[in-house]
Formats: structure tokens, C-alpha cells, sequence
């Protein structure tokens, strides 16, 4: 009898012992939206008290009637830069990330520890001498042309001044000058060292608008808004900016120039966006009430070389009334 006690108990022990690790997941979850992309990399903008780490693992996808679809990729961080982190990830061939997904980054939570073993072990440690801040920073310097530039850097608050010292990481750089055209650039910092770039502005080259194109802006002020509109980086303000434009300025031909000019550079640009490309398709049913031919090239084009099947099908549809 005392036998089979003992195994009972040794059974039970190794039960419990094998157990415990599987219900000590000790991580948060952190959720974020993605605010840009440069092939495998991607910029992610989180919120929230908890901040990721290098190495966590993170999941990108979208959501279906309240579930998260993830991408087959497996992402990391590798970059953490105030409220952005950039991960990184192996995309298969012709995979490409939209700037509507989401990401979920599971971080590793801090361990709480008793006031009395933390107090304990503060009062054996001796205080560290602090270290100078200079040795976590480099040095950044613009130099622009013209010298009077003006030069923004746009993910932090601080104003900028030649050889200011900032943490390692990336910065959006702003340089602009009036009767120049603004260049925008994200730039590398590496402490220790002056990290110098050279920024050449070029000079805006005036076009003259015909009568026809002034007069249209002159009537309709709002015209402007919306052909910037269709050049957001958010793709539902690109779909509202290309349904407004052709529901609205069916024979208005600087909208109608926009549009197209549109088409040529982007029908290939987002070929998994659902929202980026039903505004492409609302351009082509824009360009085909116009009832002129001369854009029919460009909606051949589109029809045969887009690699949105339902983008193909309208520029094809948008062919029919300009025969």
C-alpha cells in the first residue's frame, strides 16, 4: 500500500512539474498601424505604455469580421525610434506588404519583484557613476543649397540646429527654400561620430497652365483640395479624392490630366490593396466619361499590364466608349 502511494505521488509530481511552463506565457500584446513601407521593412506606429524591444516577434495582417488574418511572413523588430519601430521579415517572391494591414507585437513583460528583496538589493549596490549622455549620440549636420534653406526634422519635436546630438536611429529630414522643390529623406544617425549630408534643392520649373486649366480652378476652388487628395499615402483618402473627381469634373481637363498621369505612374504601384486599387479602377470609368480618345493609350495599357485583376477589368470596360 505504501508502495503505491508513493509512486501516486511521484506520478503527480512530475504532472505538475511538466505543466507550469505551459500556462507561463509572459508576454503583452502591443497593436500598431503600418505608416510605411520599403520592402521587407516596415515602419509601424504603436501606442499604449508598453514599448517593444528588439527581437520581438510581430505579426502583420488584417481583420475579418473581428478575427486578425495574418501574413505567412514572420517579422522581428529590429529598430525602435520614439512611438515607430521598424521590423524586418523574408517576403516570398512578388509579396508585398499594404499600408491598410495591421501588426500585433508581443513584447516580454518585466517581471514584478517584492518592495523588500528590491530595497535589499538597492542598499548593497553602490550608486553608478552616471554616464555621459555625448557618448549615446552622434552628431547631425545639414548642409543645404541654398545655405538659407530651411531644415525640419519630422519624427521629433525638437527644433533643428547644425551639429545637434541625437540618439542612433533614422530621421525624416524636411529641406525647403522658396522657388525650390521640397526634398524629404530619411537619414541614418550613428553615435560617436558628425554625420554630414549634403542637400542640393532644384529649381521649381514654371509650367504655364492653358486659359482653359486656369479658369477651371478659378471656378472651383475645392479642385486643388482633391487632385493633392489623390496623392495621400492613405489609400481610403486616395479612393474618396478619385470618386469625388469623377462623379464631380467629368469634363474638366486639368482633373482629367491628373487622373491619367495618375494611372501611368501607380497601376502597378499597390497590386494588393483593395482600397488603392478601386480608386484606380473609379479613374479609368473618370477617364472613359470624358469621351476622349486621346486617353485610350493609357487605358490599353492599364487593361494589359496591371497586375490587379479587377483594375484590368475596368480600364478594359473603360475602352468600350472611346472607340
Amino acid at each position: 500500500m505504501k508502495k503505491e502511494k508513493s509512486t501516486l505521488l511521484i506520478l503527480l509530481m512530475m504532472f505538475f512539474l511538466i505543466k507550469t511552463p505551459l500556462f507561463a506565457q509572459n508576454y503583452a500584446v502591443i497593436k500598431g498601424n503600418i505608416v510605411e513601407v520599403e520592402g521587407s521593412n516596415v515602419k509601424i506606429q504603436y501606442s499604449g505604455a508598453l514599448q517593444p524591444k528588439i527581437g520581438d516577434p510581430v505579426e502583420i495582417g488584417f481583420e475579418l469580421e473581428g478575427d486578425f488574418i495574418p501574413m505567412a511572413a514572420k517579422w522581428k523588430v529590429k529598430e525602435v525610434i520614439s512611438e515607430f519601430v521598424w521590423v524586418e521579415s523574408q517576403l516570398a517572391d512578388g509579396e508585398k506588404v499594404p499600408l491598410s494591414y495591421l501588426a500585433i507585437i508581443r513584447t516580454q513583460k518585466a517581471e514584478k519583484k517584492s518592495k523588500n528583496e528590491s530595497s535589499a538589493k538597492i542598499s548593497q549596490q553602490r550608486k553608478p557613476e552616471p554616464k555621459k549622455t555625448e557618448e549615446y549620440k552622434g552628431k547631425l549636420f545639414i548642409h543645404p543649397t541654398p545655405a538659407n534653406a530651411r531644415i525640419r526634422i519630422l519624427n521629433i519635436k525638437p527644433i533643428y540646429f547644425s551639429g545637434m546630438a541625437l540618439p542612433k536611429g533614422r530621421y525624416h529630414i524636411e529641406v525647403s527654400a522658396r522657388g525650390f522643390d521640397t526634398y524629404k529623406q530619411w537619414v541614418q544617425v550613428n553615435v560617436g561620430k558628425e554625420n554630414h549630408f549634403d542637400v542640393k534643392l532644384n529649381i521649381i520649373v514654371q509650367k504655364q497652365q492653358s486659359n482653359a486649366q486656369q479658369s477651371d480652378v478659378q471656378k472651383d476652388p475645392t479642385l486643388d483640395r482633391y487632385l493633392k487628395m489623390l496623392h495621400s499615402r492613405n489609400p481610403l483618402r486616395v479612393r474618396k479624392a478619385a470618386r469625388h473627381l469623377a462623379q464631380t469634373y467629368t469634363h474638366n481637363s486639368l482633373a482629367l490630366n491628373a487622373a491619367e498621369k495618375f494611372l501611368q505612374n501607380g497601376y502597378n504601384k499597390y497590386p494588393d490593396d483593395w482600397y488603392y486599387n478601386d480608386a484606380l479602377s473609379w479613374l479609368c470609368k473618370f477617364l472613359a466619361a470624358s469621351n476622349q480618345k486621346q486617353y485610350r493609350t493609357t487605358l490599353q495599357i492599364v487593361a494589359e499590364k496591371a497586375s490587379n485583376r479587377k483594375l484590368r477589368k475596368y480600364a478594359e470596360e473603360s475602352l468600350q466608349p472611346l472607340q
